[in-house]
């Protein structure tokens, strides 16, 4: 059975999005919050969550069946793909696993988050997909 990705699970990514990311030279965490994001963004990144954890589904099993919390490997994923300084590969991740996982979230592109005129969040490619 497939990994499950819960709505607070899912919350702490798109939390850490908004911590790491700016407005006016301003973290959006100050002024936002995950409600504040467009549909089509949440969806976005939903998928990319979804799509991370099938592909590293026999690491990610292995790191809850130890101490490691979901919450905190999607809250990895968003900095790790990002390249904020600190993710899979800091040290929190037995050696292998976080290279591993590392690795996978490197082959994600770069998302970046910004403040449309429609007042929501949207994340870089995400409008593109707006019906």
């Amino acid at each position: 059975m497939a990994i499950s990705l819960t709505t607070s699970d899912f919350n702490h990514y798109l939390v850490a999005a908004l911590w790491s990311s700016t407005d006016d030279d301003e973290p959006m965490d100050v002024r936002y919050e995950a409600t504040d994001f467009h549909a089509t963004a949440i969806a976005k990144s939903r998928l990319d969550c979804e799509a991370f954890l099938v592909e590293n589904e026999q690491d990610v099993r292995a790191l809850l069946d130890g101490d490691h919390k979901m919450s905190s490997i999607m809250d990895d994923f968003w900095k790790t793909r990002n390249n904020l300084g600190c993710g899979f590969w800091d040290g929190d991740y037995p050696k292998e696993i976080g290279d591993r996982l590392t690795e996978s979230s490197e082959r994600f592109s770069d998302a970046e988050l910004y403040v449309g005129d429609d007042g929501v969040i949207w994340l870089s490619g995400s409008e593109d997909d707006a019906v």
